[in-house]
């Protein structure tokens, strides 16, 4: 009877250390998978041919003494920019224009409806070339980087963009 009791006992210890080493419920095996195919390789950016940006302004004043503006440049067709027109002494006022053909005219400016006298400043600039249509971005670069030249402002994050002023006495 010792020797069963002892038997039974020792059966019972191997059976409790067996579980107790079981690991295969805790690190289970992976299933076998398939390797992933390589990422595709990001294509290169195509080398834009740099613009060195040519602005030219005109005022036309109307026989009301209104102004408008014609500025010629290189940039884009629908290329879109940004006029502040300021001076006077507390005029302010902004226009938009989009190029066509190299030529771009503003709206007229007057003082309510008078005409502008004195000293002004006409400040050019454009938004985020990222902003732009695809056919501008197609020329000028997601980020403006084919833009060069005194007419061209880069920010802290490598965005060219368009930054002039331009002086006139009415």
């Amino acid at each position: 009877m010792k020797k069963s009791v002892l038997l039974i006992m020792l059966a019972l210890f191997m059976v409790v250390a067996v579980v107790a080493c079981d690991t295969s419920e805790q690190n289970p095996v992976p299933p076998p998978s398939t390797p992933e195919p390589p990422p595709e390789p990001t294509p290169e950016p195509e080398e834009l041919p740099e613009i060195y940006v040519e602005i030219s302004v005109t005022p036309n004043v109307g026989s009301d003494g209104k102004v408008s503006f014609e500025i010629k440049s290189n940039l884009p067709d629908d290329m879109e920019l940004m006029l502040t027109l300021s001076g006077g002494g507390d005029f302010n006022a902004q226009a938009k224009i989009k190029f066509s053909n190299g030529i771009a005219t503003s709206d007229t400016f007057s003082n309510q409806g008078d005409p502008l006298e004195g000293n002004f400043t006409l400040r050019i600039s454009s938004a985020y070339a990222s902003l732009s249509p695809d056919n501008v971005k197609a020329i000028i670069g997601i980020n403006g980087e084919a833009m060069i030249g005194q007419n061209v402002k880069i920010d802290e994050f490598g965005d060219h963009f368009i930054k002039a002023e331009f002086y006139f006495e009415f």
